[in-house]
């Protein structure tokens, strides 16, 4: 959550993790959970969005700051339906009531899909002007074509 997105969003996010954690725990139902990364999704950077100029330049500047990766949604659509999967089919999987949690919130850790925003030392929401900034200035590859711009820390999309 950052703040642009509005005291409704998280308060929704914090219900529906709330949810999540309660129907595992006390319900004791197999309950997939899992993190997305920041990516570009039509709602975010366009269309009634009265932020969507300056999601855009942050979207497209956070991939010059390591380890941060931004997504287009189709990549984040298909691996978020991957761990769907692996959830719903593992039972080994942190969504199965039976695996034991050393943390509730494990839930929505354990294996998020994050970008990096886990990693990068700050909440990213305190940098968003700094990569509005630099996205305006300095836009990030979208769509890098090699494993080698992944590694240096450029924007992300899947490699064929």
């Amino acid at each position: 959550y950052v703040p642009m997105q509005g005291p409704n969003y998280a308060l929704a996010k914090a219900i529906n993790h709330w949810r999540a954690v309660l129907a595992r725990s006390r319900d004791g139902l197999t309950v997939s959970s899992n993190v997305a990364p920041a990516c570009r999704t039509a709602s975010m950077v366009a269309g009634d969005n009265k932020n969507a100029r300056a999601v855009a330049a942050a979207l497209a500047g956070m991939g010059n700051f390591r380890p941060m990766l931004v997504f287009n949604a189709e990549t984040v659509a298909v691996l978020m339906g991957m761990l769907l999967i692996h959830d719903v089919r593992n039972p080994a999987s942190v969504a199965s009531p039976s695996t034991p949690l050393g943390h509730p919130l494990e839930l929505l850790s354990a294996q998020a899909f994050h970008g990096g925003s886990f990693r990068v030392g700050v909440k990213p929401a305190a940098l968003g002007r700094l990569f509005a900034i630099t996205g305006f200035l300095f836009p990030s590859d979208p769509r890098p074509t090699s494993a080698g711009q992944l590694q240096r820390g450029s924007s992300a999309e899947s490699v064929a």
